[in-house]
């Protein structure tokens, strides 16, 4: 009776191994799909202060089957001076983000794991790793616009200009919202929670997107940041307005 029970419990493993190697050999059958988006900006200013600074976002995702695998890199250099000094950096930012995304068959809920490095050589973190893990929808309709949101938990270490580092959990709240106002022109809306130990960021954002071509985009969009750093009582809020050029395949 054992050996028969045995046999059925092999039976099933050997089932349940051979469906999803079948699932694996369909979801390599599918055809690869690879999608980028590249955005750029530059500011000048001179006068009594002279300031250059530029930014470049990138974003390229590849879709094969239900899986989906995205990396996301960010740059911001700003260089400035002021009564006629040499110009000096004063900021030197770069974000590096791979992430990974398992989505079901309608294409409405995923799961994620989202890994992160974060460097700036000129603030007193000097950089940050962190991992998260979570759950998410996407393809949420609100009117002609679509809604993507998700949340995860994970792990931070910040490592600080005086040498210390500091590990603690990482909470994470993203939505993104998409919405077409004419054939050419788009509005879009980003929000972004972040709390770690004793720090807290939140970032807001809404901008236009005007087609110029088929590739070619120009993009309007306001960024409001809310943070408290680590150590710190007082809270700081940073508005920021750019005007960019957009690169879609």
């Amino acid at each position: 009776m054992r050996w028969t029970d045995g046999r059925k419990s092999l039976t099933k493993l050997v089932g349940g191994l051979f469906c999803l190697f079948l699932s694996i050999d369909h979801l390599r059958a599918e055809p690869v799909k690879w999608l980028g988006d590249i955005d750029a900006s530059a500011r000048f200013a001179a006068g009594s202060s002279r300031e250059v600074a530029w930014e470049l976002d990138t974003e390229l995702e590849r879709r094969a089957g239900t899986q989906r695998t995205t990396l996301q890199v960010e740059v911001r250099h700003e260089n400035e001076s002021t009564a006629g000094t040499p110009l000096r950096r004063v900021k030197d930012r770069y974000l590096i983000s791979p992430k990974f995304e398992w989505w079901d068959a309608p294409e409405r809920h995923f799961v994620f794991l989202d890994p992160e490095y974060k460097a700036d050589q000129l603030s007193s973190t000097q950089s940050r790793a962190s991992w998260t893990a979570g759950v998410g929808v996407g393809g949420m309709k609100v009117g002609a616009g679509e809604l993507r949101f998700e949340t995860g938990l994970g792990m931070r270490q910040s490592n600080y200009r005086d040498g210390t580092r500091k590990r603690a959990p990482l909470w994470v709240v993203r939505n993104r919202l998409d919405y077409p106002l004419t054939d050419a022109l788009d509005a879009f809306q980003t929000l972004q929670l972040e709390r770690s130990g004793r720090e807290e960021r939140i970032e807001a954002e809404v901008g236009l997107k005007q087609a110029l071509s088929e590739h070619l985009s120009l993009r309007a969009r306001l960024t409001l940041t809310y943070s408290r750093p680590i150590d710190a009582t007082e809270r700081h809020l940073d508005t920021e307005s750019r005007l960019s050029l957009g690169y879609t395949f």
